[in-house]
């Protein structure tokens, strides 16, 4: 049985996209996902222990992640959770988790600290002014301008 998983994280290798030889579009990547919470006796946001799961995307899904991904990206993937069990060379059990994703999109929420170093500053909002400075250079942000057309 597959169970069906939202998540967000942080891209943490570049993606990878192959066309195989029958024709079809996968890319994939490694994603990092960890909680956050502030530490008042230290006085600062620390992020708890990182999941990682490998997520996977077929046919146009992949083109557009292909496009538009890269590592250190914050998204949001939707998709079946496949955990699967093997044994390495040396005799020992490893579990990977495996994301197929139906749906990836970014994570725009500014100053949310991140797993995989996404440079996220929550206590002193430094990524929200960082965020508004690359939504303008981008031509996003500013009064009646329209953003670019997003392809998933």
């Amino acid at each position: 049985m597959q169970d069906f998983i939202s998540i967000s994280g942080v891209i943490g290798t570049e993606p990878r996209h192959i066309t195989t030889a029958a024709g079809l579009d996968v890319t994939s990547f490694r994603l990092g996902s960890s909680r956050s919470r502030f530490d008042a006796a230290r006085g600062e946001w620390v992020d708890e222990e990182t999941n990682w799961y490998s997520v996977v995307a077929f046919k146009t899904l992949a083109e557009a992640a292909a496009q538009a991904l890269h590592k250190r990206d914050r998204v949001l993937v939707q998709g079946r959770l496949k955990v699967q069990e093997s044994k390495d060379d040396a005799g020992r059990t490893r579990v990977t988790a495996e994301i197929v994703a139906e749906a990836i999109g970014r994570d725009v929420r500014p100053g949310k600290a991140g797993a995989a170093g996404d440079g996220g500053e929550s206590a002193d909002g430094a990524a929200a002014e960082r965020g508004d400075r690359e939504l303008q250079a981008v031509g996003w942000a500013a009064p009646g301008a329209e953003g670019p057309d997003i392809p998933f």
